[in-house]
């Protein structure tokens, strides 16, 4: 992703996606010179009988669209010297994994690394 980066973004958010539920961001990560930046984050939540977080897992799995169970995670860059206040954020590459398919597999989701799409360049360049 360094290679991706452009000039201002001096840090790295991840936000989390879970079946349009959440509004979770990973700590901002520096952007460094060397390409190595580890943006991680983990998260866990109340699944019990009456949550909403079970009912929409349920309703993403029961469904005839696979897509329907997709989480999504997108890579934000933050350029903070843009102005005071909120930072500008970029969209600079994202990744999902299915729900569906982690279940088939028995696999859990934790330690992964999961392999970024870049996002198209904005018009105009850049």
């Amino acid at each position: 992703v360094a290679r991706t980066v452009p000039a201002g973004v001096d840090e790295l958010v991840m936000d989390f996606d879970l079946l349009g539920m959440t509004d979770i961001v990973s700590e901002p990560v520096r952007v460094r010179a060397d390409g190595d930046m580890r943006v991680s984050f983990r998260q866990l939540f109340p699944c019990g009988v009456g949550h909403r977080a079970r009912r929409e897992l349920m309703e993403a799995l029961e469904s005839d669209s696979r897509e329907d169970s997709d989480v999504y995670f997108t890579l934000h860059g933050l350029e903070r010297q843009a102005r005071r206040g909120e930072p500008a954020r970029i969209e600079l590459a994202a990744a999902f994994v299915n729900l569906e398919e982690l279940l088939a597999d028995k696999r859990e989701l934790v330690d992964a690394k999961l392999p970024l799409f870049l996002a198209a360049a904005p018009a105009g360049g850049a």
